[in-house]
């Protein structure tokens, strides 16, 4: 998880969160479910209960973000974009759609209460199909971020039109 803004000297405040997808897939086989991650791959099927709980743990650790970064996400001239393979291949088609509300991914992402990996998108990635959602709902509900709007770039764009890596 990473929060990245231009700070007003014109350099780059990026904040990298403690817990992204596979650490906050098997916080949720831990210490929600009470199963051993090295035994259990799938938090898969998932109790509403335990959703909850998820989301909860997720705004929480969105507390950790500093001050600037909650104070620009606050600030209504703010565009706030959501950028990587998470927000392209998981988010947008559980969404349908490029504008992601809080709202609208919270009704998502609760269909999916009890289902099992078979029952889910992703294949192979299946594992993360809701705990995914999950994480990005609860840094949404704990940073009081309403709407973001997702982007088709990934990291490696960033890279590659940040000038600092071509000097």
């Amino acid at each position: 998880m990473q929060l990245t803004t231009l700070t007003p000297a014109g350099t780059y405040l990026v904040e990298k969160g403690q817990t992204a997808s596979i650490p906050f897939k098997n916080y949720v086989i831990q210490q929600i479910e009470r199963k051993d991650a090295k035994l259990t791959q799938s938090p898969n099927p998932m109790s509403e209960v335990e959703m909850e709980a998820a989301i909860q743990h997720a705004a929480h650790l969105a507390q950790g973000t500093g001050g600037y970064m909650k104070e620009k996400l606050q600030d209504p001239e703010t565009q706030i974009l959501a950028v990587g393979n998470l927000f392209n291949r998981s988010i947008k088609p559980l969404v349908q759609s490029e504008e992601l509300d809080s709202a609208r991914l919270a009704a998502a992402v609760m269909h999916w209460v009890d289902k099992r990996d078979a029952e889910l998108p992703g294949g192979p990635l299946a594992e993360v199909a809701v705990t995914n959602p999950l994480l990005v709902l609860g840094y949404m509900q704990g940073l009081k971020v309403t709407q973001v709007e997702i982007v088709n770039v990934n990291n490696t764009d960033g890279a590659l039109t940040y000038p600092a890596y071509w000097s």
